[in-house]
């Protein structure tokens, strides 16, 4: 079974995922040094769906500006992000690696307010680093840089190491709003649309009726879905909990 965990630092020197296939890795992108394929941003990209898949995936290995159009790997394009989807730019005009070659990263995780944080490798400068994109700001790279889309991983990720179902219990958010569904966009719900524990709870922690979770209120979840989960109340950002 593939490990669903996040990705928080750089990959291991001897992970097989990021060194070229010549020198006894399983990456086919561009080998940049002693064997590594990294640091490339498509190398790492490359690397890290096949890490999670564990066997090759059928993304493009040509300049990183050329992934979005490239819809002969099967897999679905969306504006919205998904865990573990591509994130993907281009830089002046696509098939033209003369005025820029673009970017891509693997977004790691969704912040509630639809924010993203990825993983990633820039050619020539880091061999790994994470990264947080508005969504406010469309995801905004750099002067030059134009935001296409996402390419949506091809497995269904509702259950990772990180959020198994279960009791929780907010610790990162003073206001931790409930949805209607799991994403930002979603409705928000009020105070009067929660269950008579989450209310009760709310009301003990901060004498006032909030309009949502506060710091402190606990709540079982029974579904996951990426970072979200199922309250009796409604749907909350995970992000922002801590498994009891």
């Amino acid at each position: 079974m593939s490990d669903y965990s996040r990705r928080n630092r750089a990959p291991e020197i001897n992970n097989k995922n990021y060194i070229h296939t010549s020198a006894g890795g399983f990456n086919r992108c561009i080998e940049i040094e002693n064997g590594s394929c990294l640091p490339n941003c498509v190398g790492y990209v490359w690397g890290r769906w096949r890490e999670l898949l564990g066997s090759d995936p059928g993304l493009s290995r040509r300049n990183a500006e050329d992934w979005y159009g490239y819809t002969e790997d099967g897999y679905k394009r969306s504006s919205l992000p998904g865990v573990f989807a591509v994130a993907c730019w281009k830089k002046g005009d696509l098939w033209n690696e003369s005025d820029g070659a673009g970017h891509v990263a693997v977004v790691e995780y969704i912040k509630e307010n639809g924010d993203i944080v990825t993983s990633e490798s820039v050619y020539g400068g880091e061999r790994w680093r994470s990264r947080t994109y508005s969504k406010k700001s469309g995801y905004y790279l750099a002067k030059g840089y134009e935001f296409q889309g996402f390419i949506l991983f091809p497995v269904a990720v509702t259950e990772g190491k990180a959020y198994p179902k279960g009791d929780y219990r907010v610790t990162d958010a003073s206001l931790l709003h409930v949805r209607s569904g799991p994403g930002t966009e979603y409705k928000k719900k009020k105070h009067s649309e929660f269950t008579r524990n989450a209310r009760a709870q709310i009301y003990e922690l901060v004498r006032y009726r909030a309009d949502g979770y506060v710091m402190g209120v606990e709540f079982t979840v029974y579904e996951v879905k990426n970072n979200w989960g199922r309250t009796p109340s409604g749907w909350v950002c995970l992000d922002y909990c801590t498994k009891i």
